[in-house]
């Protein structure tokens, strides 16, 4: 009965017969991602921001009146006045706030472009972790085969004279281990597609089997990191953003030009002229250069971050290719030298234990390490994708 429970819930991992490759992944994570999304919007509400930038302020339309209304029996007799006004940034204003929007639209696009790297880092990773655990499970899988015609094996052996009752007993035993032992993968399996499923934002029924090489590992590896990375491209944004609002700064110094002109009628001479003005604040007080001098300051500090960046992903970056190469090694000394030895072993095994040579243990022995074997090469492949998954990001700014 709880082997039956066991099979149909195994069964139902893969209830979508629908094949899923990395590629598909990759772009329902993206669709779906609300971390992405909310960047997205974040870029989009910043470029909108650098719409308005810069536009001079609305005029302002001014009226003015005496003697109107009152003990006036006669309107004509007040005076009044009607002006339009425009404020005209001077030193650069609207030019330099256009650049600190413009900047700050470069700053969200590369916001965007890390949350977009690291999210497809993780759906590869995940979606590597989820396959190995299939591949697991498909020795497993063989295992239990074998290890049933073992069982069957012994006791037809038994039953003929050929085979001790503990032979019989060491079969069963040994197919009750591969039975614990997939179920283990069983809920290994599981617990990875639930990950992967979280990420692509779909239910686990939705994920249908998944589809991929795992057995290919890369081979070219970057030795620095590209100056492309959205990282360095954000830092290199903001710095330029923080220059532009110190330029800003000097130019608020300069104040605003204001114009005006108008209409102004006077009751005594029955005369309506046409008026004009402009006011200038007076620069005594430089408070620009001082908000300069800051923001100056702030932009070498970003400068000073973006290089300390460089040196973090080199870093990272370093450590992530030792990973690679280190686990492509030991996954090819698995599959060229381990994997072809320990299959001539079980080979030669079988065929003495059929001949009375070899004992049912060590044709035990034989089977189980290469099974061992079979799972550790499909674990260094799979520390070496996720390596890859990391190392993606650092091949250029974009995936």
């Amino acid at each position: 009965m709880k082997k039956s429970i066991f099979l149909t819930a195994l069964l139902g991992l893969s209830f979508s017969s629908q094949a899923l490759t990395l590629d598909e992944a990759v772009e329902l994570a993206r669709k779906n991602s609300p971390g992405l999304r909310a960047a997205r919007i974040e870029q989009q509400a910043a470029g909108r921001s650098a719409e308005a930038a810069g536009l001079w302020e609305n005029p302002e339309l001014e009226f003015e009146g005496e003697g109107l209304g009152g003990d006036s029996s006669d309107f004509s007799e007040g005076e009044y006045a009607v002006s339009l006004t425009q404020a005209i940034p001077l030193g650069g204003k609207s030019r330099n706030q256009r650049a600190v929007a413009q900047q700050a639209v470069q700053v969200s696009v590369n916001q965007t472009a890390e949350v977009e790297l690291g999210l497809v880092a993780q759906v590869r990773a995940a979606f590597a972790e989820a396959l190995a655990q299939q591949e697991i499970s498909a020795v497993r899988d063989e295992q239990e085969k074998l290890g049933r015609a073992f069982v069957a094996v012994a006791k037809e052996r038994h039953a003929a004279g050929g085979a001790s009752k503990m032979e019989l007993i060491q079969a069963d035993l040994a197919l009750e281990e591969v039975l614990l032992e997939k179920q283990c993968c069983f809920g290994d399996l599981e617990a990875s597609k639930k990950e992967l499923a979280s990420l692509l934002g779909v239910n686990l029924q939705e994920l249908g089997v998944l589809v991929g090489d795992l057995y290919e590992l890369v081979n070219e590896v970057p030795v620095t990191v590209d100056e492309s990375h959205p990282a360095l491209q954000r830092l290199r944004a903001q710095e330029a953003q923080v220059r532009a609002e110190a330029a800003l700064a000097k130019s608020q110094s300069a104040g605003n030009l204001s114009l005006g002109a108008g209409v102004k009628y006077e009751a005594a001479d029955g005369a309506q002229s046409f008026v004009v003005s402009a006011s200038i604040p007076l620069s005594i007080r430089k408070r620009g250069r001082i908000e300069r001098a800051a923001a100056l300051l702030r932009a070498e500090g970003v400068s000073s971050q973006r290089e300390q960046m460089r040196r973090d992903l080199q870093q990272q970056l370093n450590k992530t290719v030792q990973t690679v190469q280190r686990t492509a090694a030991e996954a090819s000394q698995y599959k060229t030298r381990m994997l072809p030895l320990a299959e001539q072993a079980y080979v030669l095994t079988r065929k003495g234990y059929d001949v009375g040579r070899y004992s049912w243990m060590e044709l035990l022995a034989a089977q189980q390490n290469l099974a061992s074997l079979r799972i550790r090469y499909i674990e260094a492949l799979l520390v070496a994708h996720q390596a890859s998954a990391e190392l993606n990001q650092f091949k250029t700014g974009e995936e």
